[in-house]
């Protein structure tokens, strides 16, 4: 499965692309490793008062596998 997020870059609202099934949850991390922000069952994500910056994105689906993408908010 190739899952995709769009746009990339973004200012504000991001979609992903290519699941074949309901996101559990996802977890957006800083370019430290560090958790930013969580959201639970959305397949979209509103990042527009996040800080401009490379961001790591976690998305877990609910049969147990991960799928991590790089994210560029501008």
């Amino acid at each position: 499965m190739q899952i995709t997020v769009y746009p990339n870059p973004t200012t504000g609202i991001v979609q992903f692309q290519g699941l074949d099934e309901d996101v559990h949850s996802v977890a957006l991390y800083d370019m430290a490793g560090h958790l930013v922000a969580t959201f639970c069952n959305t397949s979209t994500l509103n990042i527009a008062s996040f800080s401009p910056a490379p961001y790591i994105v976690k998305i877990h689906l609910p049969n147990g596998t991960t799928h991590h993408l790089k994210l560029i908010k501008r």
